[in-house]
């Protein structure tokens, strides 16, 4: 959505246009974040879902980058760290440290129990 027009002080969302949809996780959409500054290929959406899958966009371009499959069960949390890295986390109650260079998983945090 293109929320550049809008009138915060009194906004009716009249002026509210659709930029582009995305079809991004088979089942529903549980998490996403992007990044805000700094990022070498540009601004990056993150998405994650019940597929068990991390989807990649570059916002810029309007196209997929790639997804990346680490976790067992549900992504329920995904958060940019600077420009360098995102954390992952799922039902499967591990976190997952990724470079944003490469995409890679750096490293994986086990152990948690709840």
């Amino acid at each position: 959505w293109d929320l550049a027009g809008i009138n915060w002080d009194d906004p009716d969302f009249s002026d509210v246009q659709l930029s582009y949809a995305l079809h991004a996780h088979e089942g529903s959409v549980k998490c996403l974040s992007i990044t805000q500054t700094g990022a070498k290929q540009g601004r990056i959406l993150v998405t994650g879902g019940n597929d068990e899958l991390i989807r990649i966009y570059d916002l810029s371009k309007k196209v997929e980058l790639g997804e990346l499959q680490q976790h067992s069960g549900t992504i329920s949390t995904l958060e940019f760290f600077g420009s360098s890295h995102l954390l992952s986390s799922g039902d499967d109650k591990s976190i997952v440290i990724w470079s944003t260079h490469d995409w890679a998983p750096l490293h994986v945090l086990g152990g948690h129990k709840r």
